[in-house]
């Protein structure tokens, strides 16, 4: 089955599955946006809540940061833990602060994640072009 897709200037034929592993990559694109533009407040240091940045960049500092301080630990070597909360300077936090926002942005990510999954799921279980441009790619937070 071909299916037809105007870009600028010239007409590019489909099949079924380019459009399948579009719609895909359309989806993961999605969510990196959704989660870059939906931080977090967690009151894992400050009691009345931080602002915090939850990208895949961000996710991969943090369990960095997490990992080097129990490495250090173990070697019972000093290390200044810090962070920063969004807009703000690195400041020093605690093992546990930290442990705790990583629990809530994986808590997070991880039912976005899920979501995105489902979605391909749904994508390629679709017998036509047309059932998959009808999925609609939609991300939300229950936070």
């Amino acid at each position: 089955e071909q299916y037809t897709i105007y870009a600028i200037h010239k007409v590019i034929p489909q099949t079924l599955d380019e459009v399948k592993k579009i719609k895909i990559e359309r989806s993961k694109i999605l969510l990196a946006e959704f989660i870059e533009s939906h931080p977090i407040t967690s009151n894992c240091k400050y009691e009345d809540g931080r602002i915090y940045t939850i990208t895949s960049e961000k996710q991969q500092q943090l369990a960095s940061k997490l990992l080097m301080a129990t490495m250090y630990s173990q070697l019972n070597i000093p290390y200044d833990l810090t962070w920063n909360s969004r807009g703000n300077e690195c400041e020093p936090y605690t093992f546990e602060q930290l442990f705790a926002l990583s629990r809530q942005i994986d808590s997070v990510v991880t039912k976005l994640v899920k979501k995105q999954q489902e979605l391909e799921c749904e994508i390629n279980k679709c017998e036509s072009i047309e059932e998959v441009i009808a999925i609609e790619i939609k991300y939300e937070v229950d936070y």
